[in-house]
């Protein structure tokens, strides 16, 4: 007699552990599904911050001498003279003008 309501209480516990599986296999995708959406933004703003913390060690250097070559070479060699001329050519009008009429 006691045999068989040990079997009747490890029927229902096993039964009961079954339902408990089901709904843990229902709810917990679900439950993890939410919260990794919910902290998406926030992991998203700390790779970002990672990745910028990183480029500090990318040796940056002969990128910058090769932007400022690039930059010296159109404003320094081609638009100074250029830009001198033009002041040139204002200050000749500007004192050509009164020279005319003096």
């Amino acid at each position: 007699q006691e045999l068989e309501s040990l079997r009747t209480y490890y029927t229902q516990l096993t039964s009961a552990l079954e339902k408990f599986s089901a709904e843990l296999d229902r709810t917990v995708p679900t439950s993890i599904r939410s919260q990794i959406d919910s902290m998406r933004p926030l992991f998203l703003k700390e790779l970002r911050l990672a990745v910028i913390a990183s480029w500090r060690h990318i040796p940056c250097t002969n990128l910058h001498k090769a932007a400022k070559v690039g930059v010296d070479a159109v404003c320094v060699t081609f638009l100074g003279p250029l830009n001198g001329f033009w002041v040139g050519l204002g200050v000749c009008l500007i004192l050509f003008i009164p020279g005319l009429i003096f």
